[in-house]
């Protein structure tokens, strides 16, 4: 087996042996996947810039509106039902 230089995380050059080679790409994929669904939440659940911000601003419209008083249009004008 021939020695290959791969790139760890931390920017580290090491040697490894070619048979080390997958072990090293699967947990690869689990770091960058992992990566990848944080920054995915992050992105979705982002209340001012995210893929879920309108749906956020509506919900705050309607809380502010059902916490507001009812306003009786019809009082006091004389008439009635």
């Amino acid at each position: 087996m021939r020695p290959t230089m791969l790139c760890c995380r931390h920017g580290v050059l090491v040697l490894v042996q070619d048979h080390d080679r997958e072990g090293l790409q699967a947990q690869t994929r689990r770091d960058l996947g992992a990566a990848f669904d944080q920054a995915w939440a992050r992105q979705l659940h982002d209340p001012e810039h995210g893929v879920m911000a309108g749906v956020y601003c509506l919900g705050q419209q309607l809380e502010r509106q059902l916490q507001a008083p009812l306003v009786n249009d019809d009082a006091g004008n004389g008439r009635g039902p």
